[in-house]
């Protein structure tokens, strides 16, 4: 082969080569970019439930502390990691619970869209319970099950000092269990976490993470009926107080729980999850309602501190229904 035109074959493999790495390594790095993105915001999942609603969940590790009467044993908070799961991946969960008795056993029941996984988790770590369990916590619970808000209920520090007090006197401990399983089953239509714990008196206390169940169910009374998860949005009571008719669990994921000044909120044997969003205890809620005639348009709820009327609104108590196809005709 004449030399000239082996130094061209030469040059022009190199060439091609050169393309190939810079091609790859623009690559690389824009998928680096995008995945340093996604981690960053969080990207969220979005589902329609078996009743038509649509109910979201972020993806990455998920923290949450538990606020409920001081009984035992008691769930006290808890990761889930990662908490928008796939077929195949493996989700990893740790609950804390303080007990005045050993456990005998602590277990979650992931239900998905056609399967009920059961998870038996193991005691990685226990030591006594300290005041940092109820410091960090923005919600405690008083003796009477009524919830008491830092740095808005007056009972705060009493509460706080009294809880204390009884626990250390109880000699109560703090348990870590641990447990992990590999997703088998999808969950586009449900989706529940259900963490339970016996102890050694044949005691129980379970919370269930209702992520598939964006809509909180309210009697007129005020008494919460299903579990529930608050994602976006406001969900509350208006001009009653909040209670729970039973052992239901509201889970805050985003979004505000509210109900009225001088209204109470008795949590009785359910349970209060957070793991982000907040509890409003000093607003007012309100639905719009442009043309005045007492019925909304959606059931999306809005919160003010104005005891009212407002232009365009309407209390929710007040309020004739949530499905006015013709707001701002007067019909």
């Amino acid at each position: 082969m004449d030399k000239n035109i082996r130094k061209v074959l030469t040059w022009t493999v190199i060439f091609v080569v050169l393309i190939f790495v810079v091609g790859y390594g623009v690559k690389e790095w824009r998928l680096s970019g995008e995945k340093a993105t996604k981690d960053r915001d969080a990207v969220v999942g979005e589902y329609i439930n078996k009743k038509g609603q649509k109910w979201t969940i972020p993806e990455g590790k998920y923290e949450f502390q538990v606020s409920s009467i001081e009984e035992y044993p008691r769930f006290i908070s808890g990761v889930i990691d990662p908490l928008d799961v796939h077929v195949g991946d493996i989700q990893k969960m740790q609950v804390v619970i303080s007990g005045d008795v050993p456990l005998t056993r602590v277990w979650a029941e992931i239900e998905t869209d056609s399967d009920i996984e059961i998870v038996d988790m193991a005691l990685t770590e226990e030591k006594a319970l300290t005041r940092d369990s109820f410091e960090n916590n923005p919600y405690l619970v008083d003796d009477k099950g009524k919830l008491i808000i830092n740095g808005v209920s007056p009972q705060w520090t009493a509460t706080f000092s009294g809880l204390i007090k009884q626990a250390q006197a109880q000699g109560v401990m703090e348990y870590v269990y641990e447990g992990e399983w590999t997703v088998r089953d999808t969950h586009t239509e449900t989706y529940r976490t259900k963490f339970i714990v016996e102890d050694e008196q044949g005691r129980t206390d379970e919370m269930t993470l209702a992520w598939s169940d964006p809509v909180c169910t309210f009697s007129g009374g005020g008494a919460l009926q299903t579990d529930c998860t608050i994602t976006t949005g406001v969900e509350g009571v208006d001009n009653v107080n909040m209670s729970f008719s039973g052992s239901q669990t509201i889970t805050l994921n985003g979004g505000t729980l509210a109900f009225n000044p001088n209204k109470t909120f008795t949590i009785g044997s359910g349970q209060i999850v957070l793991g982000g969003g907040t509890i409003d205890a000093e607003k007012y809620l309100y639905y719009t309602d442009v043309d005045g005639d007492g019925h909304s348009p959606s059931a999306a709820i809005s919160t003010n501190s104005s005891v009212g009327p407002l232009s365009q609104k309407i209390r929710v108590y007040l309020a004739s229904g949530t499905a006015d196809c013709h707001d701002g005709a007067g019909e």
